[in-house]
């Protein structure tokens, strides 16, 4: 599966759910998007089948498998920047008393900074690469020193886009009943929620918040909660629509002179606080003329290029 041109968050989306989707199942998809003049085609066969977990085998076997061949472990492989695929993963083991292995029911996208491996613009993560920022999975096997979990729990950790895959950093367990696919929101609002710890802001203070992805909404519904105005900014009409469903009314365009709008609505005074959750350096020097003496910018989003600015007026 070669996926070549740009890849829209809504697609690669899709392409993840077809290999992370229920703890009992596999849904091992065929994905070719190829541009027709300029018209990209996406085109997906499937086939599901129910999993048996063997763990001293490689391999997930899986009877009666459309072409007869146990399907593999699979995985999300950034292979360059053109190029993604679904691809066969050896299986992991429990290999140190604190391991964790687990069958992975949901994983959630960062689309900033697995777009930004998917670039090359992360050196860090160099391609190939499989991204994955979150996941929520059924513990398969323990190690020794392992506490507080238990084969067939449900947990949250900082997974791959991955099958079968190792805890990362840590587990928590979720609690029953809880929506996997819920569940590892979790991990965006971990990051989010940062904004809100660092922040010096009170309640009645008005904070606006540029870019309602994921990260930049869960960051506004948290100053909300916190008892701040919110004003929601960013150029998408669908996402300023999801962000007044999520309990912020007031928005804005990004389009438009922030600037003015927001000191027209504060009477002058320009916000307590701005939090960037774009990355986008632009935002960054223009969100100064926006904030009262005093105030505050947030980078919940990280730049990923270089910010030149004029720091006179934050220092007035």
């Amino acid at each position: 599966m070669c996926i070549r041109d740009s890849l829209s968050t809504e697609d690669f989306a899709q392409l993840v759910q077809r290999v992370i989707d229920a703890p009992e199942e596999l849904k091992f998809g065929v994905f070719n998007a190829l541009s027709d003049n300029g018209e990209k085609l996406l085109d997906i066969s499937a086939a599901q089948s129910q999993l048996d977990y063997k763990p001293q085998h490689d391999a997930y076997a899986i009877a009666d498998s459309p072409s007869g061949k146990p399907f593999m472990n699979k995985k999300i492989v950034f292979q360059d920047t053109e190029t993604v695929v679904c691809a066969d993963a050896d299986t992991p083991t429990i290999a140190t008393p604190d391991d964790i292995l687990i069958q992975t029911s949901a994983s959630i996208i960062s689309a900033g900074t697995e777009l930004s491996i998917w670039a090359r613009l992360e050196s860090w993560a160099p391609l190939p690469n499989t991204p994955g920022y979150g996941s929520v999975g059924k513990v398969l096997e323990i190690g020794k020193a392992v506490e507080g979990v238990v084969p067939g729990d449900m947990i949250f950790t900082h997974g791959p886009h991955q099958k079968i895959a190792l805890a990362k950093n840590y587990a928590q367990k979720i609690p029953d009943g809880l929506d996997p696919k819920e569940a590892v929101l979790t991990r965006m609002a971990a990051v989010a929620i940062t904004a809100v710890m660092v922040s010096d802001r009170k309640i009645g203070d008005t904070v606006a918040v540029c870019g309602l992805g994921l990260v930049g909404n869960l960051a506004a519904q948290l100053f909300a909660l916190s008892g701040c105005k919110v004003v929601g900014i960013d150029v998408s009409p669908a996402r300023r629509a999801v962000m007044q469903k999520c309990g912020v009314a007031t928005v804005m365009d990004g389009k438009n002179d922030l600037a003015t709008e927001l000191k027209n609505l504060t009477d002058g005074r320009g916000v307590h606080a701005f939090v960037d959750a774009t990355g986008l350096p632009g935002v960054i020097e223009s969100s100064i003329h926006s904030i009262a003496a005093g105030g505050e910018c947030i980078l919940l989003g990280t730049p990923r290029g270089e910010v030149q600015g004029d720091l006179v007026p934050l220092l007035r």
